[in-house]
């Protein structure tokens, strides 16, 4: 015969209790919180790392072409007049 771990009833069973099966139930929960909470900030900075990599050359490209533009747009707006 196969041994067999009691069995926790519902409603007996409480995050804080010291029996081993909830001590067991404690570890399993707080390595998937922290694994998922951990997995999940490296994802977030790796993602934005490339995307605030991209942009750091874009907003001088901007403030160069920025004056070129408005002058474009005015000789043309006046142009029309």
């Amino acid at each position: 015969m196969a041994s067999q771990q009691p069995q926790i009833a519902a409603k007996s069973a409480h995050f804080r209790d010291k029996t081993p099966q909830m001590a067991i139930a404690r570890k399993i929960y707080f390595k998937i919180v922290l694994g998922g909470s951990v997995s999940l900030i490296l994802a977030i900075l790796a993602i934005f790392s490339i995307y605030w990599g991209a942009l750091w050359k874009s907003v001088a490209v901007l403030i160069t072409f920025h004056p070129i533009l408005l002058t474009r747009i005015s000789v043309e707006f006046l142009h029309d007049h």
